[in-house]
């Protein structure tokens, strides 16, 4: 197991065991089993559901994880997503259940379309969006769900990879020189050409989640 997955799992033991004993100290010994199961299986419930939610679960861990670390993001066309911050400029096509990895016959599909296609695509929109907005390069980033080789994997100039990775990914790349000054004008300039789609959650607003 993870560290952090057995820290969350001995924190959340921790909170069980209080609230049970709490329980107990205030109503009796049964109301504190009750209490303390209940809130065990509140965190089953969690866990269970939690990659039912669907792309906006992912979407907002990562969206959030960009935003508190400095990243402006504004909603761009076919419900992709700029981030621009301290490492650069990325388009996002975050919808990572849609774009479900497979491999059979030989090929590999991305949603159930030729992987190519969608790297190409989503290439060419990344490169139409650094023109619109006045960046030097927008990296193509597909978030996706399924396994892959590797955590992050490259094709066609485009990058894949599940949401913790890409997240990494953005992160983890060497900062550009005046990067959050370029940051706030390609931001302010994507902001003027683009207006959010109204069916579309504005980005910037998205929960936190874990993947």
């Amino acid at each position: 197991m993870a560290d952090g997955s057995l820290a969350r799992l001995l924190v959340r033991t921790a909170i069980t065991a209080a609230a049970g004993v709490m329980g107990a100290g205030f109503l009796g010994w049964r109301a504190g089993l009750l209490v303390a199961a209940l809130t065990a299986l509140a965190y089953v419930i969690t866990a269970v559901a939690a990659p039912l939610l669907g792309p906006a679960w992912a979407r907002g861990r990562v969206l959030r994880g960009l935003r508190r670390r400095g990243y402006r993001l504004v909603a761009a066309p076919s419900g992709r997503v700029l981030a621009a911050g301290p490492t650069g400029v990325y388009l996002l096509d975050a919808r990572h259940r849609r774009n479900a990895v497979a491999r059979g016959d030989g090929s590999w599909t991305i949603g159930g379309r030729p992987a190519e296609r969608v790297v190409e695509r989503h290439a060419a929109a990344a490169a139409r969006a650094a023109r619109e907005v006045g960046a030097e390069e927008a990296v193509p980033v597909l978030l996706v769900s399924g396994r892959l080789p590797e955590p992050v994997m490259r094709a066609g100039g485009a990058v894949l990879a599940r949401p913790k990775a890409a997240l990494r990914f953005i992160l983890d790349r060497p900062g550009i020189q005046d990067g959050a000054e370029r940051a706030a004008a390609v931001a302010a300039e994507a902001r003027r050409l683009w207006s959010p789609d109204p069916g579309e959650p504005d980005p910037r607003e998205e929960g936190d989640a874990s993947d």
